[in-house]
């Protein structure tokens, strides 16, 4: 088992200052991508990633000293996707179309396209508010 994060970018249309809204458009975002419950293997075609993932707040970030002053945002963590630098690029990147967008490094091996890739993916969505998820899997 292992965990990441994942940067969602929300639709425009989302209401960032309300939470319900935030956390709901991050659920229909994310709900595709989780892994198959209970004992059977993923069904052909499911794009299993996360067992279960939430929405980081600031306190959490700071309490697991995984803070970082990238994610400047409300308390939480909705930001500007267009002002993310290398410094703030993750693993993953759900996309407000519904796709999933991950980097291609593994345990043994990096994947040196990845940050130009992400930062292209979120560059490519100005005016848009995301939220940093953190994923197991």
């Amino acid at each position: 088992m292992s965990s990441f994060f994942a940067i969602v970018v929300l639709p425009p249309s989302i209401d960032i200052r309300s939470a319900d809204a935030v956390e709901q458009a991050v659920d229909q975002l994310m709900r595709r991508f989780e892994i198959w419950d209970g004992d059977d293997p993923i069904p052909p075609g499911h794009n299993g990633c996360w067992d279960y993932y939430w929405c980081c707040s600031k306190a959490w970030l700071v309490e697991s000293d995984r803070a970082s002053d990238v994610y400047e945002g409300q308390e939480d963590l909705v930001f500007p996707v267009d002002r993310i630098t290398e410094d703030g690029v993750v693993y993953a990147i759900v996309t407000p179309d519904g796709k999933w967008h991950e980097s291609n490094a593994t345990y043994l091996k990096g994947d040196p396209d990845w940050d130009q890739k992400a930062l292209a993916l979120l560059r490519a969505h100005p005016a848009h508010f995301g939220v940093l998820a953190y994923c197991h899997c």
